[in-house]
């Protein structure tokens, strides 16, 4: 559901688009900026969510169903610890209010399942998002400042669409990249997407920040999904989806 292509000109819902600070100043800037995601490492990024299967963690899913105008509709929240082998035990769970969450129950399994879910690398990025691409970055404008994450220096890259080209073609409305210095590992992804057609329009806006362990191996810190789903006829349909993982717990 979560389009990574091109045919849109609709604007992303404004509740999806983060206030970012960041933004392109200059020519020198957008070539820094360029150089940084030129030679961007994805590994860790793509390895993260498999190294939990080695350990035991304990993951906090809270999902949520929003009326239209951002009403809590229904709330579903599950603690679940997760062992390298044997089954799941569930350590706290609560729901309120009349929840389906359709097919965002693909990123909010149940109790039963280990569901870590090894596609959200793929989800938040795809294998050539087009602000990455050589042929379609002359559609972004690019931002760049220092910052520092785990008490490490990192790079955030900043990429939204340059309206004065072609940049309203494109479905990826924002996208925020937090790359490691020492490495140049990607350790953090918040993607913004809008998509429209006659038959419907889909808002998402996804991320997945990773968190550093021993011997310089990277796992997730936590994931999110928020989709904003609008259909002729019908009510928009709000959901979102937060995942925290915590590796320190017994």
């Amino acid at each position: 559901m979560v389009a990574t292509g091109c045919n849109t000109t609709a604007p992303p819902d404004a509740r999806l688009l983060p206030a970012d600070t960041v933004r392109q100043s200059s020519t020198a800037e957008r070539t820094r900026a360029l150089d940084v995601l030129n030679g961007m490492q994805r590994t860790a990024f793509a390895s993260a969510v498999g190294r939990l299967k080695a350990t035991t963690f304990v993951k906090r899913t809270t999902t949520e169903a929003l009326t239209p105008a951002g009403s809590l509709q229904a709330r579903r929240y599950r603690v679940v610890r997760v062992p390298p082998s044997g089954a799941p035990a569930v350590l706290e769970r609560r729901t309120t209010g009349s929840f389906d969450a359709g097919w965002l129950a693909t990123w909010a399994p149940g109790d039963t399942s280990k569901g870590v879910v090894p596609t959200w690398a793929t989800i938040v990025l795809s294998d050539e998002p087009p602000f990455l691409a050589r042929r379609t970055r002359t559609a972004f404008r690019f931002g760049l400042r220092p910052d520092t994450l785990y008490n490490r220096p990192v790079q955030v890259v900043v990429a939204r669409p340059d309206t004065t080209t072609d940049g309203h073609e494109q479905t990826v409305r924002y996208a925020r990249l937090v790359i490691d210095r020492a490495s140049s590992e990607l350790i953090g992804a918040t993607i913004v997407r809008a998509r429209s057609s006659l038959l419907f329009s889909e808002d998402s806006a996804a991320t997945l920040q990773l968190q550093p362990q021993a011997a310089g191996r990277w796992v997730p810190a936590e994931a999110a999904l928020a989709v904003i789903v609008d259909i002729p006829f019908r009510s928009p349909q709000r959901y979102h989806t937060h995942t925290t993982f915590d590796l320190r717990a017994p």
